[in-house]
């Protein structure tokens, strides 16, 4: 896969999580960002740790963060202290996987698409391999 077909794929996992994230907070009240998922199923236990979301939605919290699919695109992220989302390459390949055909088994390079992203104004590393949607656009 080349490195601008990696980018699309990038990109398109942004678009997801944008779609999630506003699903998320379209049919579940309580939510003001994606990251009071976690407070919701802990702290709060107003819902599961593992569900669905509306009619669509399914998600599971873990660790740090939450594993969203939505409509066939598996969205997994980590949430910053600050409740930021924030991923890495392990979690682009798997939206990836979903996405590619078999034929396409070649090598990505994901961090470095993330980082060209990053060049461009799209994302920001928060430490070496994980990566948030910048802030200011």
């Amino acid at each position: 896969m080349s490195a601008a077909q990696d980018r699309e794929v990038v990109l398109a996992f942004l678009a997801a999580l944008n779609r999630v994230d506003a699903y998320a907070r379209a049919h579940l009240e309580g939510l003001e960002r994606l990251s009071d998922i976690l407070r919701l199923a802990r702290s709060e236990r107003s819902i599961a740790p593992k569900g669905v979301i509306g009619e669509d939605l399914e998600y599971q919290v873990h660790g740090a963060g939450c594993r969203f699919v939505l409509n066939g695109a598996e969205v997994d992220v980590d949430f910053t202290p600050g409740g930021t989302c924030a991923f890495d390459s392990w979690r682009i390949d798997a939206f990836a996987e979903a996405r590619l055909t078999a034929e396409a088994e070649e090598p990505h390079d994901w961090e470095t698409a993330c980082r060209l992203l990053v060049a461009e104004g799209l994302l920001e590393q928060v430490r070496p391999g994980w990566f948030t949607p910048a802030t200011s656009r």
